[in-house]
């Protein structure tokens, strides 16, 4: 052995060497959320080739405020028109859809997949589940259209606003209180609860500024009764955490946001 060899450290596997992943910051976050929350993709891929979605559910309100913004944007252009209120808001709410990509309706209605059921014959279980699916899908358009255009255009905005901010909020506090599932570690891994406090303050501090203090507890009052059911639920009936679940409970959250608000502007 030469004296260069000798100063080359021995190593008993090659293959055990793997470089560590940068850990996850707030951009990271971001950019997962991105992913998750819409259908439009980081250009170039994440840096990251196993993110947490738990942990980036903390800026999940950023997403969802971003989203609410453009809906707001595109109901301010679409009323320059001079076109009826109902096509208004029409496309305020297909805005919406199409940044998202329908992610939540289409989780909303698949969602009765993983609902317990009495029914044995596979067959008319997947009927069922198909029509109240569908079923599902349309109904979540229509209640939010209706109650949006019983009301003035500038309130329906703002509570198509705060509709997605809110429902935004949702998914971190099912991924910390809900059971898990043990097949995905990307799904599974539970939200610690600085994340669910981050992304509940942050959601609850934009909607005291966008709706004030008033409605704003309401909205909180009616949605931590909304979430305990929910969560007792999930933990007592479906005893699965699936990603599915946790978009189209968000879905429902959208809608009963939206109601509240106009319930009170009524």
């Amino acid at each position: 052995m030469t004296e260069n060899e000798a100063d080359i450290p021995e190593v008993e596997n090659s293959e055990t060497l793997q470089l560590d992943e940068p850990e996850q910051d707030w951009l990271d976050d971001l950019q997962v959320s991105l992913n998750y929350l819409t259908k439009f993709s980081v250009p170039g891929g994440l840096v990251l080739s196993n993110p947490s979605i738990p942990k980036a559910s903390r800026f999940f309100p950023v997403i969802g405020i971003l989203i609410g913004i453009v809906s707001s944007l595109v109901i301010a252009a679409a009323s320059l028109t001079g076109l009826p209120q109902g096509v208004v808001i029409a496309f305020g709410i297909c805005s919406i859809s199409a940044i998202t990509g329908l992610k939540q309706e289409t989780a909303l209605a698949n969602s009765f997949d993983l609902l317990p059921t009495i029914v044995k014959q596979e067959d008319s279980q997947k009927s069922n589940t198909l029509f109240i699916g569908v079923f599902s899908l349309f109904f979540g358009f229509v209640i939010k259209w209706i109650a949006l255009s019983s009301i003035s255009l500038d309130a329906a905005s703002l509570a198509l606003l705060t509709g997605i901010l809110i429902s935004s909020s949702t998914p971190s506090i099912l991924m910390r209180y809900s059971l898990r599932s043990e097949e995905n570690e990307t799904l599974s891994s539970q939200a610690d609860l600085k994340t669910v406090f981050i992304s509940v303050i942050l959601a609850i501090v934009i909607c005291f500024f966008i709706n004030g203090f008033l409605l704003t507890a309401t909205i909180v009052l009616i949605l931590f009764i909304f979430m305990v059911t929910i969560i007792f639920l999930m933990r007592h009936f479906i005893k699965k955490y699936d990603e599915t679940l946790v978009l189209g409970f968000a879905e429902v959250t959208n809608i009963v946001v939206i109601l509240t608000i106009v319930s009170s502007e009524a």
